[in-house]
């Protein structure tokens, strides 16, 4: 018998197999196998077969064990792994949780990190819609440009200042805004500077044209915000504020002009009275001399030389008060081309033969309403003013023409809407510049030398058409001429048909009425006396308003009509009058004074009643004494 012991190896345990195989002799097999060769054959061959089966059964055996050791090593294995592995999953949970917490906490840090950033957020969105409010509630005109200089934003003033839209501005480059309006190269130049490193620019000023905006004056300033890569620009569009300031300018001016006036008014005023009386007497009496020296050339001549001295005292005075606008006016209803033409008669002579004078008159010209001499005063100067502006000859161009102002037109200014009768005085002669022109209409403001101005024509001028109601224009540039235009209300009433001045007293309208004559100043009174009664009038006088009420009361006859002069100690000219009409009612009455109009006005002289203003003539005194009494109106002439 064979014994074969195999190892069997386990994780458990150590075990060993044990094979017993028998051993079997030839004796054996003979003793065996008696019956002969045949059957020891037969057993011979089954034996092998069974040796065979149990090696086969021996080796799978052995294999089955080995292929079981194999697989249960490679089990032992597997659950070493299994182990290792669920060891390394025990670490990697470990690890998991460790990292869940350390997620978990993350979580909550960036979840109050969140709701900081959302707070900080909603603090940055209130901040900056309170910023865009400001920016678009303000009234000055703001861009925002980026580093390439181009239009991020604009707020509402820019684009209502400007008449632009956020479609057409931004992306734009700024230059190319407007037409390119705003390529400045002092906007050029202070850009430049901020985007070389500057933080901003000074203020600047200056004036453009912008498309359907016109011509507007603007002060720039500029600032760079680097952290942002933007660039602030704020606009002030100062014209308005330059436009109140010159109109503050002219008011001032004017201001003073009026104050000049007024003083110089003030002055004339002062002296009036005394000056004309005398300018009375010293007219009149020549004027009486000149009629009784007939056929005396020599004589003739001295007496015109002094009339013709008092005339030109009269006219200055009667300049000084015009300026003032101080004179009285005796306006009446009348045709200026009618004034022109009379005027035109001695144009010609007037101006000299170096100069061509046009004169073009509108037919069909409406009615104004003017005192016809001191149109014709304006008139006269302003063709003086034109002469001495050509010394080298040229063209003076006179035209009327009728205007109407339309509520929308505002071509003149200071003019409302309505119809108005237009006169043009036009040369060709060395004009004025702009600075002469603020000072023309100032007086004793002349731009002619010494001794041969006064300075008072166009402030005189200026005068007799505001007084008159209406305004008179200038316009002229340097060698181009000058131009002045009067401009006075029309009016739709019938011409005036008043009587023609006399020349002389010879010539004067006559009458054989009663004359009350109260007058203070000895002069005056005389010379008056004489007058009317060369007129054939029969003339009571009295120095004062006492002695000519004491007349009316105690003079027996009628008396047809009461000449007195407005301003006289104790009793003045309207209280004589009021109780002269009171004796004798239907008692005519006409003033005659040597002060300005406002203190006549003061006196109770009411506007349209009979006056005459001293210095007279005495074919005037007589003419207004034959209109007063031959008005229709009874009461004509009353205070």
């Amino acid at each position: 018998m064979t014994v074969e012991a195999v190892p069997l190896d386990s994780s458990q345990k150590r075990a060993t197999l044990v094979l017993f195989e028998p051993v079997t002799g030839a004796a054996g097999s003979a003793a065996a196998l008696p019956d002969g060769p045949r059957q020891g054959d037969m057993g011979d061959a089954q034996i092998s077969r069974l040796k065979q089966q149990l090696v086969d059964a021996k080796e799978r055996f052995l294999a089955a064990i080995e292929a079981q050791q194999t697989s249960r090593e490679e089990s032992q294995n597997t659950t070493e792994e299994a182990l290792s592995a669920n060891e390394e999953l025990q670490s990697l949970n470990e690890e998991l949780e460790t990292a869940k917490e350390e997620l978990q906490s993350t979580n909550e840090e960036l979840i109050t990190v969140n709701d900081e950033m959302q707070a900080k957020n909603a603090l940055l969105a209130q901040a900056r819609d309170f910023a865009m409010a400001i920016v678009e509630t303000v009234r000055q005109p703001l861009l925002v440009l980026d580093n390439d200089l181009r239009i991020k934003m604009a707020n509402r003033a820019f684009y209502r200042t400007f008449q632009s839209s956020s479609m057409e501005a931004e992306g734009q480059i700024v230059y190319s805004l407007s037409r390119g309006s705003w390529d400045l190269p002092g906007l050029r130049e202070s850009l430049d500077g901020l985007l070389r490193g500057g933080r901003s620019f000074p203020d600047f000023e200056v004036e453009q044209d912008f498309p359907g905006v016109g011509r507007r004056s603007l002060v720039l300033g500029g600032c760079h915000i680097n952290h942002h890569e933007m660039i602030l620009l704020a606009v002030d569009d100062i014209t308005d504020h330059k436009l109140a300031q010159q109109a503050l300018r002219r008011s001032e001016e004017h201001l003073r002009q009026s104050q000049k006036m007024d003083a110089v008014g003030r002055l004339a005023g002062g002296i009036a009275h005394d000056f004309n009386n005398l300018l009375t007497a010293i007219i009149g009496y020549s004027d009486l001399l000149h009629d009784s020296v007939a056929g005396n050339e020599w004589a003739i001549e001295q007496v015109l030389e002094i009339k013709t001295a008092g005339e030109r005292a009269a006219s200055l005075t009667q300049q000084l008060l015009a300026f003032s606008r101080r004179q009285i006016l005796q306006p009446k209803v009348l045709d200026l081309n009618a004034i022109v033409a009379d005027f035109t008669k001695m144009l010609s002579r007037l101006v000299g033969e170096r100069i061509e004078v046009s004169v073009n008159c509108a037919p069909g010209l409406w009615q104004v309403r003017a005192d016809p001499a001191e149109i014709g005063r304006a008139i006269m100067n302003l063709w003086l003013n034109a002469r001495d502006a050509m010394p080298q000859g040229g063209t003076l161009t006179v035209e009327t023409a009728n205007l109407t102002l339309a509520g929308t037109d505002v071509s003149v200014e200071d003019l409302s809407p309505g119809r108005y009768v237009t006169m043009a005085v036009h040369d060709t002669g060395v004009g004025i510049d702009a600075e002469m022109q603020a000072h023309i209409f100032e007086p004793f403001f002349t731009t002619k030398e010494a001794g041969k101005g006064t300075g008072l024509g166009l402030a005189t001028v200026l005068g007799i058409v505001e007084q008159s109601g209406g305004v008179i224009r200038c316009e002229s540039e340097p060698g181009r001429g000058t131009s002045f235009k009067i401009f006075l209300p029309a009016v739709g009433e019938a011409l005036d048909k008043g009587a023609s001045p006399a020349g002389s007293l010879g010539k004067a309208p006559r009458g054989s009425e009663v004359v009350l004559l109260v007058e203070d100043e000895d002069a005056v009174r005389k010379l008056a006396r004489i007058i009317l009664e060369a007129s054939g009038y029969v003339v009571l006088d009295a120095r004062n308003g006492r002695e000519g009420l004491a007349l009316c009361e105690t003079h027996h006859g009628p008396i047809d009509l009461l000449v007195t002069d407005v301003m006289m100690p104790e009793l003045g000219g309207r209280e004589l009058a009021e109780g002269a009409i009171k004796l004798r009612p239907g008692l005519k009455v006409m003033f005659m004074s040597g002060h300005t109009e406002d203190t006549v006005l003061k006196e109770g002289v009411q506007k349209g009643t009979a006056f005459l203003q001293k210095p007279f003539t005495p074919a005037r005194l007589a003419q207004k004494v034959r209109e007063t009494l031959d008005s229709a109106d009874k009461s004509a002439g009353q205070p």
